[in-house]
């Protein structure tokens, strides 16, 4: 603040500098000052009182104008400290954020000798390899000894927080914090002929504007990828012009997939690729993925729970608690589970009120974005129904049918471009937070850096900064964390240290401790484990029949959540039917 005093006076000085110098347009400014205010003041002239009051300002107009240079040199030298307080004091709620954040590169290359251009990723061998995350009691690895050849399809599975995530990391170039990796060459993460690592979220990989845009970005020069090719191998064949930002969460995993492929990788790391993509697009990525080996000279190293997709595989590397072992009772490697989404037809029913009063209500509720543009796209077909106190409602349909769209639009985070969506009779735009929405990626909506502060903060608890926590708070976090099958020793951990499963829940038990009127779920059980998914169907059905919370579950895949959920809407279905007619 004393620099801003001395600061001020010096900035007033050359700002009446630069006045004196540009005689004329000081003048011209002045005059269209003082024009201004004459037709103000005659706007005005007919009330009394604000004739008074204009007068009065047009005559300390005259006055500061007259004597410019003091009345500029006082103003800036005023409006300094003013200034510098304002930036200071933002910029300081800004980096206190920003600090939340580690500094720290999660693919930091092991031997900074080896040159990026020549990457050698296979033949991959580690060696009792342990690694423990800053501020970690424990290592997520625990030794663990693996090789990893050429031309393999390989299928790494575990329960959410078993290490998966970190031995991903490991592999594709993370030093450890104990024991080798041996490779060839260097890892070449994004190179030609590199390792391609295709991460949970793939909204963190989109770059691009438009589809073609993201497939060539950050490609070597001289570098032409086969865009048409890779794009019809992956499902999304003409789409080259789509905006990346009208893209479904299952089209932008396809895209990042496609992504990887152009730079005809060595090694292919899928972290749970599949899991935002519908049935039908699951299979038939998931067979992709399984015959790139057989087709190109590159191994594929894919994160699953799924059982159908473990079964694919020319070998299966289970995790547990940090360490390789046999498959156990709950590994997807002994359940051949039915594909997701093929419920029984006899738990479709119609969508029909059940009778109830409805608290949530769509009426003829459609969406098209950027309408009457060339870039016009409708993204949801109208749709209407109700949904009553304590019921559970389940909404299905194919990568792009509108499923997202619908969950903003519930939510309030959206006005529909046409139709209306009521929470018990007002439009819920007017209502947000009443409707509460666990999004698809759940990153997204952690907003704390840790565990107990983000779910207290969505509750709607405060937390003084210097305070912390108290003991009741303390107690109502390792209470929400019960609710979603979470230890309460989580509560302190980094957000950043938590694997896509274990986010997805500590997102839901804030909402959850919230109490909202109603819950609505976006794709609730991608990156769940089998134990994981089974305990959130049971919370689901215990939230609705004890506390008669509504719900409303949006997703391509319902397996355990039927009793949570036991009507059901199905847009691809609604979207089929409209085209044959």
């Amino acid at each position: 603040m004393a620099l801003a005093f001395v600061i001020g006076p010096a900035c007033g000085m050359v700002a009446d500098f630069v006045l004196w110098v540009l005689a004329p347009a000081r003048e011209l400014a002045f005059g269209s000052l003082r024009s201004a205010a004459a037709g103000a003041a005659s706007a005005v002239d007919t009330v009394p009182v604000a004739r008074v009051l204009a007068e009065q300002a047009k005559s300390l107009l005259d006055t500061v104008l007259g004597s410019w240079p003091l009345s500029v040199a006082m103003g800036v030298t005023a409006f300094m400290p003013v200034g510098m307080l304002t930036v200071w004091k933002l910029l300081t709620m800004v980096l206190a954020r920003v600090d939340w954040v580690r500094v720290e590169d999660p693919l930091e290359v092991q031997d900074q000798d080896l040159s990026p251009s020549t990457p050698g990723p296979l033949l991959l061998e580690l060696f009792d390899v342990r690694y423990r995350y800053p501020g970690a009691g424990t290592d997520a690895l625990k030794g663990v000894s693996l090789t990893v050849g050429e031309r393999e399809f390989i299928v790494l599975t575990g329960a959410n927080g078993s290490g998966k995530s970190t031995l991903v990391r490991v592999l594709a170039g993370a030093v450890p914090t104990a024991g080798s990796v041996m490779r060839p060459g260097a890892p070449g993460i994004g190179a030609v002929g590199g390792t391609a690592l295709i991460l949970q979220r793939p909204e963190a990989q989109v770059l691009g504007i438009n589809v073609a845009e993201d497939l060539a970005w950050g490609l070597p020069d001289g570098f032409v990828p086969d865009t048409a090719t890779v794009l019809a191998a992956v499902g999304l064949a003409g789409m080259e012009q789509r905006p990346t930002s009208a893209l479904s969460g299952g089209q932008l995993q396809r895209l990042a997939i496609a992504s990887a492929l152009v730079r005809k990788p060595a090694l292919l790391i899928s972290d749970e690729s599949t899991a935002m993509i519908d049935a039908e697009g699951r299979g038939s990525l998931l067979e992709l993925l399984a015959q790139l080996p057989r087709k190109f000279p590159v191994t594929v190293l894919h994160v699953s729970h799924s059982g159908v997709e473990a079964s694919r595989a020319d070998r299966v590397i289970h995790l547990v608690n940090g360490r390789i072992a046999a498959p156990g009772p709950d590994s997807p490697v002994t359940h051949s589970e039915a594909h997701p989404g093929s419920g029984s037809a006899s738990h479709v029913v119609a969508p029909e009120a059940t009778g109830r009063a409805p608290v949530l209500e769509l009426q003829d509720v459609g969406h098209t974005y950027a309408p009457g543009t060339p870039w016009s796209h409708e993204a949801l077909r109208p749709l209407s129904f109700e949904l009553g106190e304590g019921e559970g409602l389940a909404i299905t349909g194919e990568n792009g049918s509108g499923k997202s769209t619908l969950a903003w639009i519930l939510a309030g985070l959206l006005r529909p471009e046409r139709g209306v969506c009521l929470l018990d009779g007002r439009p819920v735009v007017q209502q947000q937070g009443a409707v509460a929405l666990a999004f698809q990626h759940s990153r997204l909506q952690v907003q704390r850096p840790t565990v107990g502060l983000d779910i207290l903060a969505a509750a709607g608890r405060h937390v003084h900064p210097k305070a912390g926590p108290t003991t009741d708070d303390r107690a109502f976090v390792e209470g929400a964390l019960h609710t979603v099958g979470l230890p309460a020793g989580l509560a302190t951990r980094s957000i950043e240290a938590l694997s896509g499963g274990q986010l997805r829940r500590v997102a839901l038990a804030g909402l959850i401790a919230a109490k909202p009127r109603v819950l609505v779920l976006d794709e609730p059980l991608a990156g769940l484990d089998l134990s994981s998914r089974r305990h959130l169907g049971q919370t689901l059905s215990l939230l609705r029949n004890r506390d008669s919370m509504s719900l409303i579950v949006i997703s391509h895949d319902l397996e355990d959540l039927w009793d949570a959920c036991p009507r059901r809407i199905d847009l691809g279905e609604r979207v089929s039917q409209r085209q044959a007619r």
